[in-house]
């Protein structure tokens, strides 16, 4: 691996929740984007890939993959850009608890706050989540979320941290890629 900067691509599918489901706002990119602007960031998860995080300190971008239904480009597509702020990693929710910044609780926008709530409160099971009691969750402070000036389909990001870093093909969690710096 070469000392490119690094960018995180990361699934923002609206998709992947009905039309009545609370959680729709966890993959509204505008929402997000909103508040980033009224409150100087925002958070947003993803469950870890294992524990070994060596990458954080050289991802600095956060791209945003959509999937699109408009022919002929029915394909995943990078359509936002945001810039990093920090990332940490939390095994379980109570180490988040204990170590999440009290005065970054207002940047964790909708139901995303729920990861962070003790389940007698409404909060979510960590356990909901698959192979999330083993990884835990990796958390991002974004700002300046922004729509690119052109759409970059995700095959156009090549991956950085595997064997062979040839180009995206899909974007489930997320895939940490060589920063293009698209605009």
């Amino acid at each position: 691996m070469t000392n490119r900067l690094l960018a995180i691509l990361i699934p923002a599918n609206p998709y992947q929740y009905s039309d009545f489901s609370e959680e729709k706002d966890r993959s509204d990119i505008g929402a997000h984007m909103r508040h980033a602007e009224l409150s100087r960031g925002v958070y947003w998860n993803v469950p870890a890939s294992g524990r070994k995080h060596t990458w954080f300190d050289r991802v600095r971008t956060a791209y945003f993959v959509s999937p699109s239904t408009e022919a002929p480009h029915r394909c995943n597509e990078v359509v936002y850009k945001g810039e990093i702020l920090s990332i940490q990693h939390y095994m379980t929710k109570d180490n988040m608890r204990a170590r999440f910044p009290v005065d970054e609780v207002g940047l964790l926008y909708g139901t995303r706050r729920k990861v962070l709530e003790i389940e007698s409160e409404g909060g979510y099971s960590w356990s909901r989540w698959p192979q999330v009691e083993k990884y835990g969750f990796i958390f991002l402070k974004v700002r300046s979320i922004r729509l690119l000036a052109q759409r970059h389909e995700i095959s156009e990001f090549r991956k950085a941290l595997w064997t062979e870093d040839g180009p995206v093909r899909i974007c489930r969690k997320y895939v940490i890629v060589y920063d293009e710096f698209f605009e």
